[in-house]
């Protein structure tokens, strides 16, 4: 009982802490905690920590009871520079001004006595974006740089769930999730006046279930398998001339885990995010939308045992951007762009039933210019870049019971 009142006070902690940030592979983080961050987002098969309930809940029987905790304090650099007839020529090249965001997780994990079934609840930041520019995107003419330069878009699931070990190779898990998104922006419309949510924060609510599988093929060798549904949001009801509803994609995230001795640990994980299956996002600027298309992302990430108290990780996270090349311009308030990440940590036990881990996960830039090849946004807003660069300070506390 004192357990889960704490979790009901690390929760509201949580609420309170979490502020956007770029994640990035499109919106969503690349990995959950400083485990697995600092192994580049791979862990389907290789669970290690109580996060396994939004990466896989199956791997939730491979652990001991535990809690998890950890908070990721996230600095994005974006830059936009705007031309063509829409674009702001007279701005030149801006440097967003947002301060460093933070994603607080934290996850608990109980097995039941004389059972084959493991319980486990968390409240998870997963994805959010944000910038902030002192100039308009479009042409002063259109807002006398008074609005279209600030966006503010957060998303965490409270999710709850069950997995049970069929037998010594086979585990299956099953999570329900309770989303909660909020957005906030100027953004202008497709009249290029300002949105009537005239950056109001507005906020919906959905939800969505995630299924995972792991298959022990031998002591070394574990096979992974997670599927997130679409998480179906409310609408925002402030923003319907510019972001009517943002539902979170449906995910499919196949692995390998390797323990290639007692010391070093080998994961990858492939994933398929269907971006296009959301109609916000899907559609093309001129209808209102922002044209993304799937993501595939390659995961590696490998930890080594370097004594008894002290585990060294590393990793790297690679997924083409979402946006294309002729959607730059309609996306410049949105630039998730960063297409390769590396990140490195080390764990240190601290006692004999408690760990700190850390991870420092860097988003290399990458820059994009429209080629003014798609609609109407694209001709006329040709030649406009932008970038993005992240780094990432992940804290993880862990603590067996």
């Amino acid at each position: 009982m004192r357990l889960w009142k704490l979790y009901g006070v690390v929760l509201l902690g949580v609420l309170i802490v979490y502020s956007p940030v770029y994640a990035t592979n499109g919106f969503k983080t690349i990995g959950v905690g400083a485990i697995n961050r600092a192994m580049g987002g791979a862990g389907v098969a290789a669970p290690q920590d109580a996060n396994a309930m939004v990466i896989n809940p199956a791997g939730m029987t491979e652990l001991e009871n535990r809690m998890d905790i950890s908070i990721d304090m996230h600095k994005t650099t974006a830059h936009m520079d705007t031309t063509g007839t829409y674009g702001n020529t007279a701005a030149g090249k801006q440097k967003s001004g947002r301060d460093p965001s933070f994603i607080p997780t934290f996850g608990l994990v109980h097995k039941l006595k004389d059972s084959s079934v493991t319980l486990g609840a968390g409240l998870f930041g997963l994805a959010g974006c944000g910038v902030d520019y002192e100039k308009s995107r479009v042409g002063s003419g259109f807002t006398s740089n008074e609005f279209d330069k600030y966006t503010d878009y957060k998303f965490m699931t409270l999710s709850s769930g069950l997995a049970y070990k069929v037998d010594e190779k086979l585990s299956l898990g099953l999570a329900a999730n309770l989303d909660y998104s909020t957005f906030r922006s100027d953004v202008a419309d497709s009249s290029f006046a300002e949105t009537r949510g005239i950056r109001r924060v507005d906020q919906a609510f959905g939800g969505g279930f995630v299924l995972g599988a792991l298959y022990k093929l031998n002591q070394e060798l574990s096979l992974g398998l997670c599927y997130t549904s679409r998480q179906w949001m409310q609408e925002f009801a402030k923003y319907q001339d510019v972001v009517p509803r943002l539902d979170m994609p449906q995910e499919l995230v196949v692995g390998v885990g390797y323990k290639l001795s007692d010391k070093w640990l080998w994961a990858f994980d492939f994933k398929w995010l269907d971006w296009n299956s959301v109609s916000t996002l899907r559609e093309q600027p001129a209808e209102g939308g922002f044209g993304w298309r799937d993501q595939y992302v390659y995961c590696l990430g490998n930890q080594y045992q370097l004594t008894d108290k002290v585990a060294l990780r590393m990793g790297y996270n690679y997924g083409r951007s979402a946006i294309p090349n002729d959607k730059v311009f309609a996306n410049a308030l949105f630039p998730a762009v960063t297409e390769h990440h590396a990140g490195i940590g080390i764990g240190v036990n601290t006692s004999k039933d408690s760990q700190l881990s850390f991870a420092f996960d860097h988003g290399f830039k990458n820059s994009m210019e429209d080629t003014g090849l798609g609609d109407s946004y694209s001709i006329n807003g040709k030649g406009t870049k932008i970038d993005l660069t992240c780094n990432a300070f992940v804290l993880e506390w862990s603590k067996v019971f």
